[in-house]
């Protein structure tokens, strides 16, 4: 009689949780991530630690029996274990940090009077609103104080 091939079982390196997976699953896991069967089996982190990491929490916070890696170690297993597309992060101390997108710089349009105030056929535009709006009548000094009573 032939005996069957176990079911492999990764055991996240952080939280020790273990779980039964099958052969194909881990091959392509493995595949994708771009590492051989048994580095993945040696060093799985779960979905769910990862998940929490990245969220903020500190790897203290999740590992069973205290983590005794380095950051480096950390972010290696973090980058080979996850789907997430973020590049450019790092932990301190066991708590994820990552850069702030550089935010985009705005260009400035830089006129200059000539081209705010347009000159058409010899008269700017500012001349033709000056001759265009009716002059105020002056306020007597009655009609000033009232408005300025009204105004406090």
């Amino acid at each position: 009689m032939k005996s069957k091939n176990p079911a492999p079982v990764l055991t996240c390196q952080i939280s020790g949780q273990a779980r039964k997976t099958s052969h194909n699953y881990l091959a392509s896991k493995a595949a994708r991530l771009g590492v051989s069967s048994d580095w993945l089996l040696n060093n799985y982190v779960s979905k769910y630690v990862c998940s929490q990491l990245r969220a903020g929490r500190n790897v203290s916070d999740l590992a069973a029996e205290g983590w005794s890696g380095s950051d480096e170690l950390l972010k290696e297993l973090v980058q080979k274990n996850s789907k997430s597309r973020v590049t450019n992060f790092w932990f301190e101390s066991g708590t994820y940090k990552t850069a702030k997108p550089t935010p985009k710089k705005k260009e400035e349009k830089v006129q200059s009077l000539d081209d705010v105030v347009q000159v058409t056929a010899g008269e700017s535009t500012l001349e033709k609103i000056v001759e265009t709006t009716p002059a105020p009548e002056p306020a007597t000094f009655d009609e000033a104080l009232a408005e300025l009573s009204e105004l406090s």
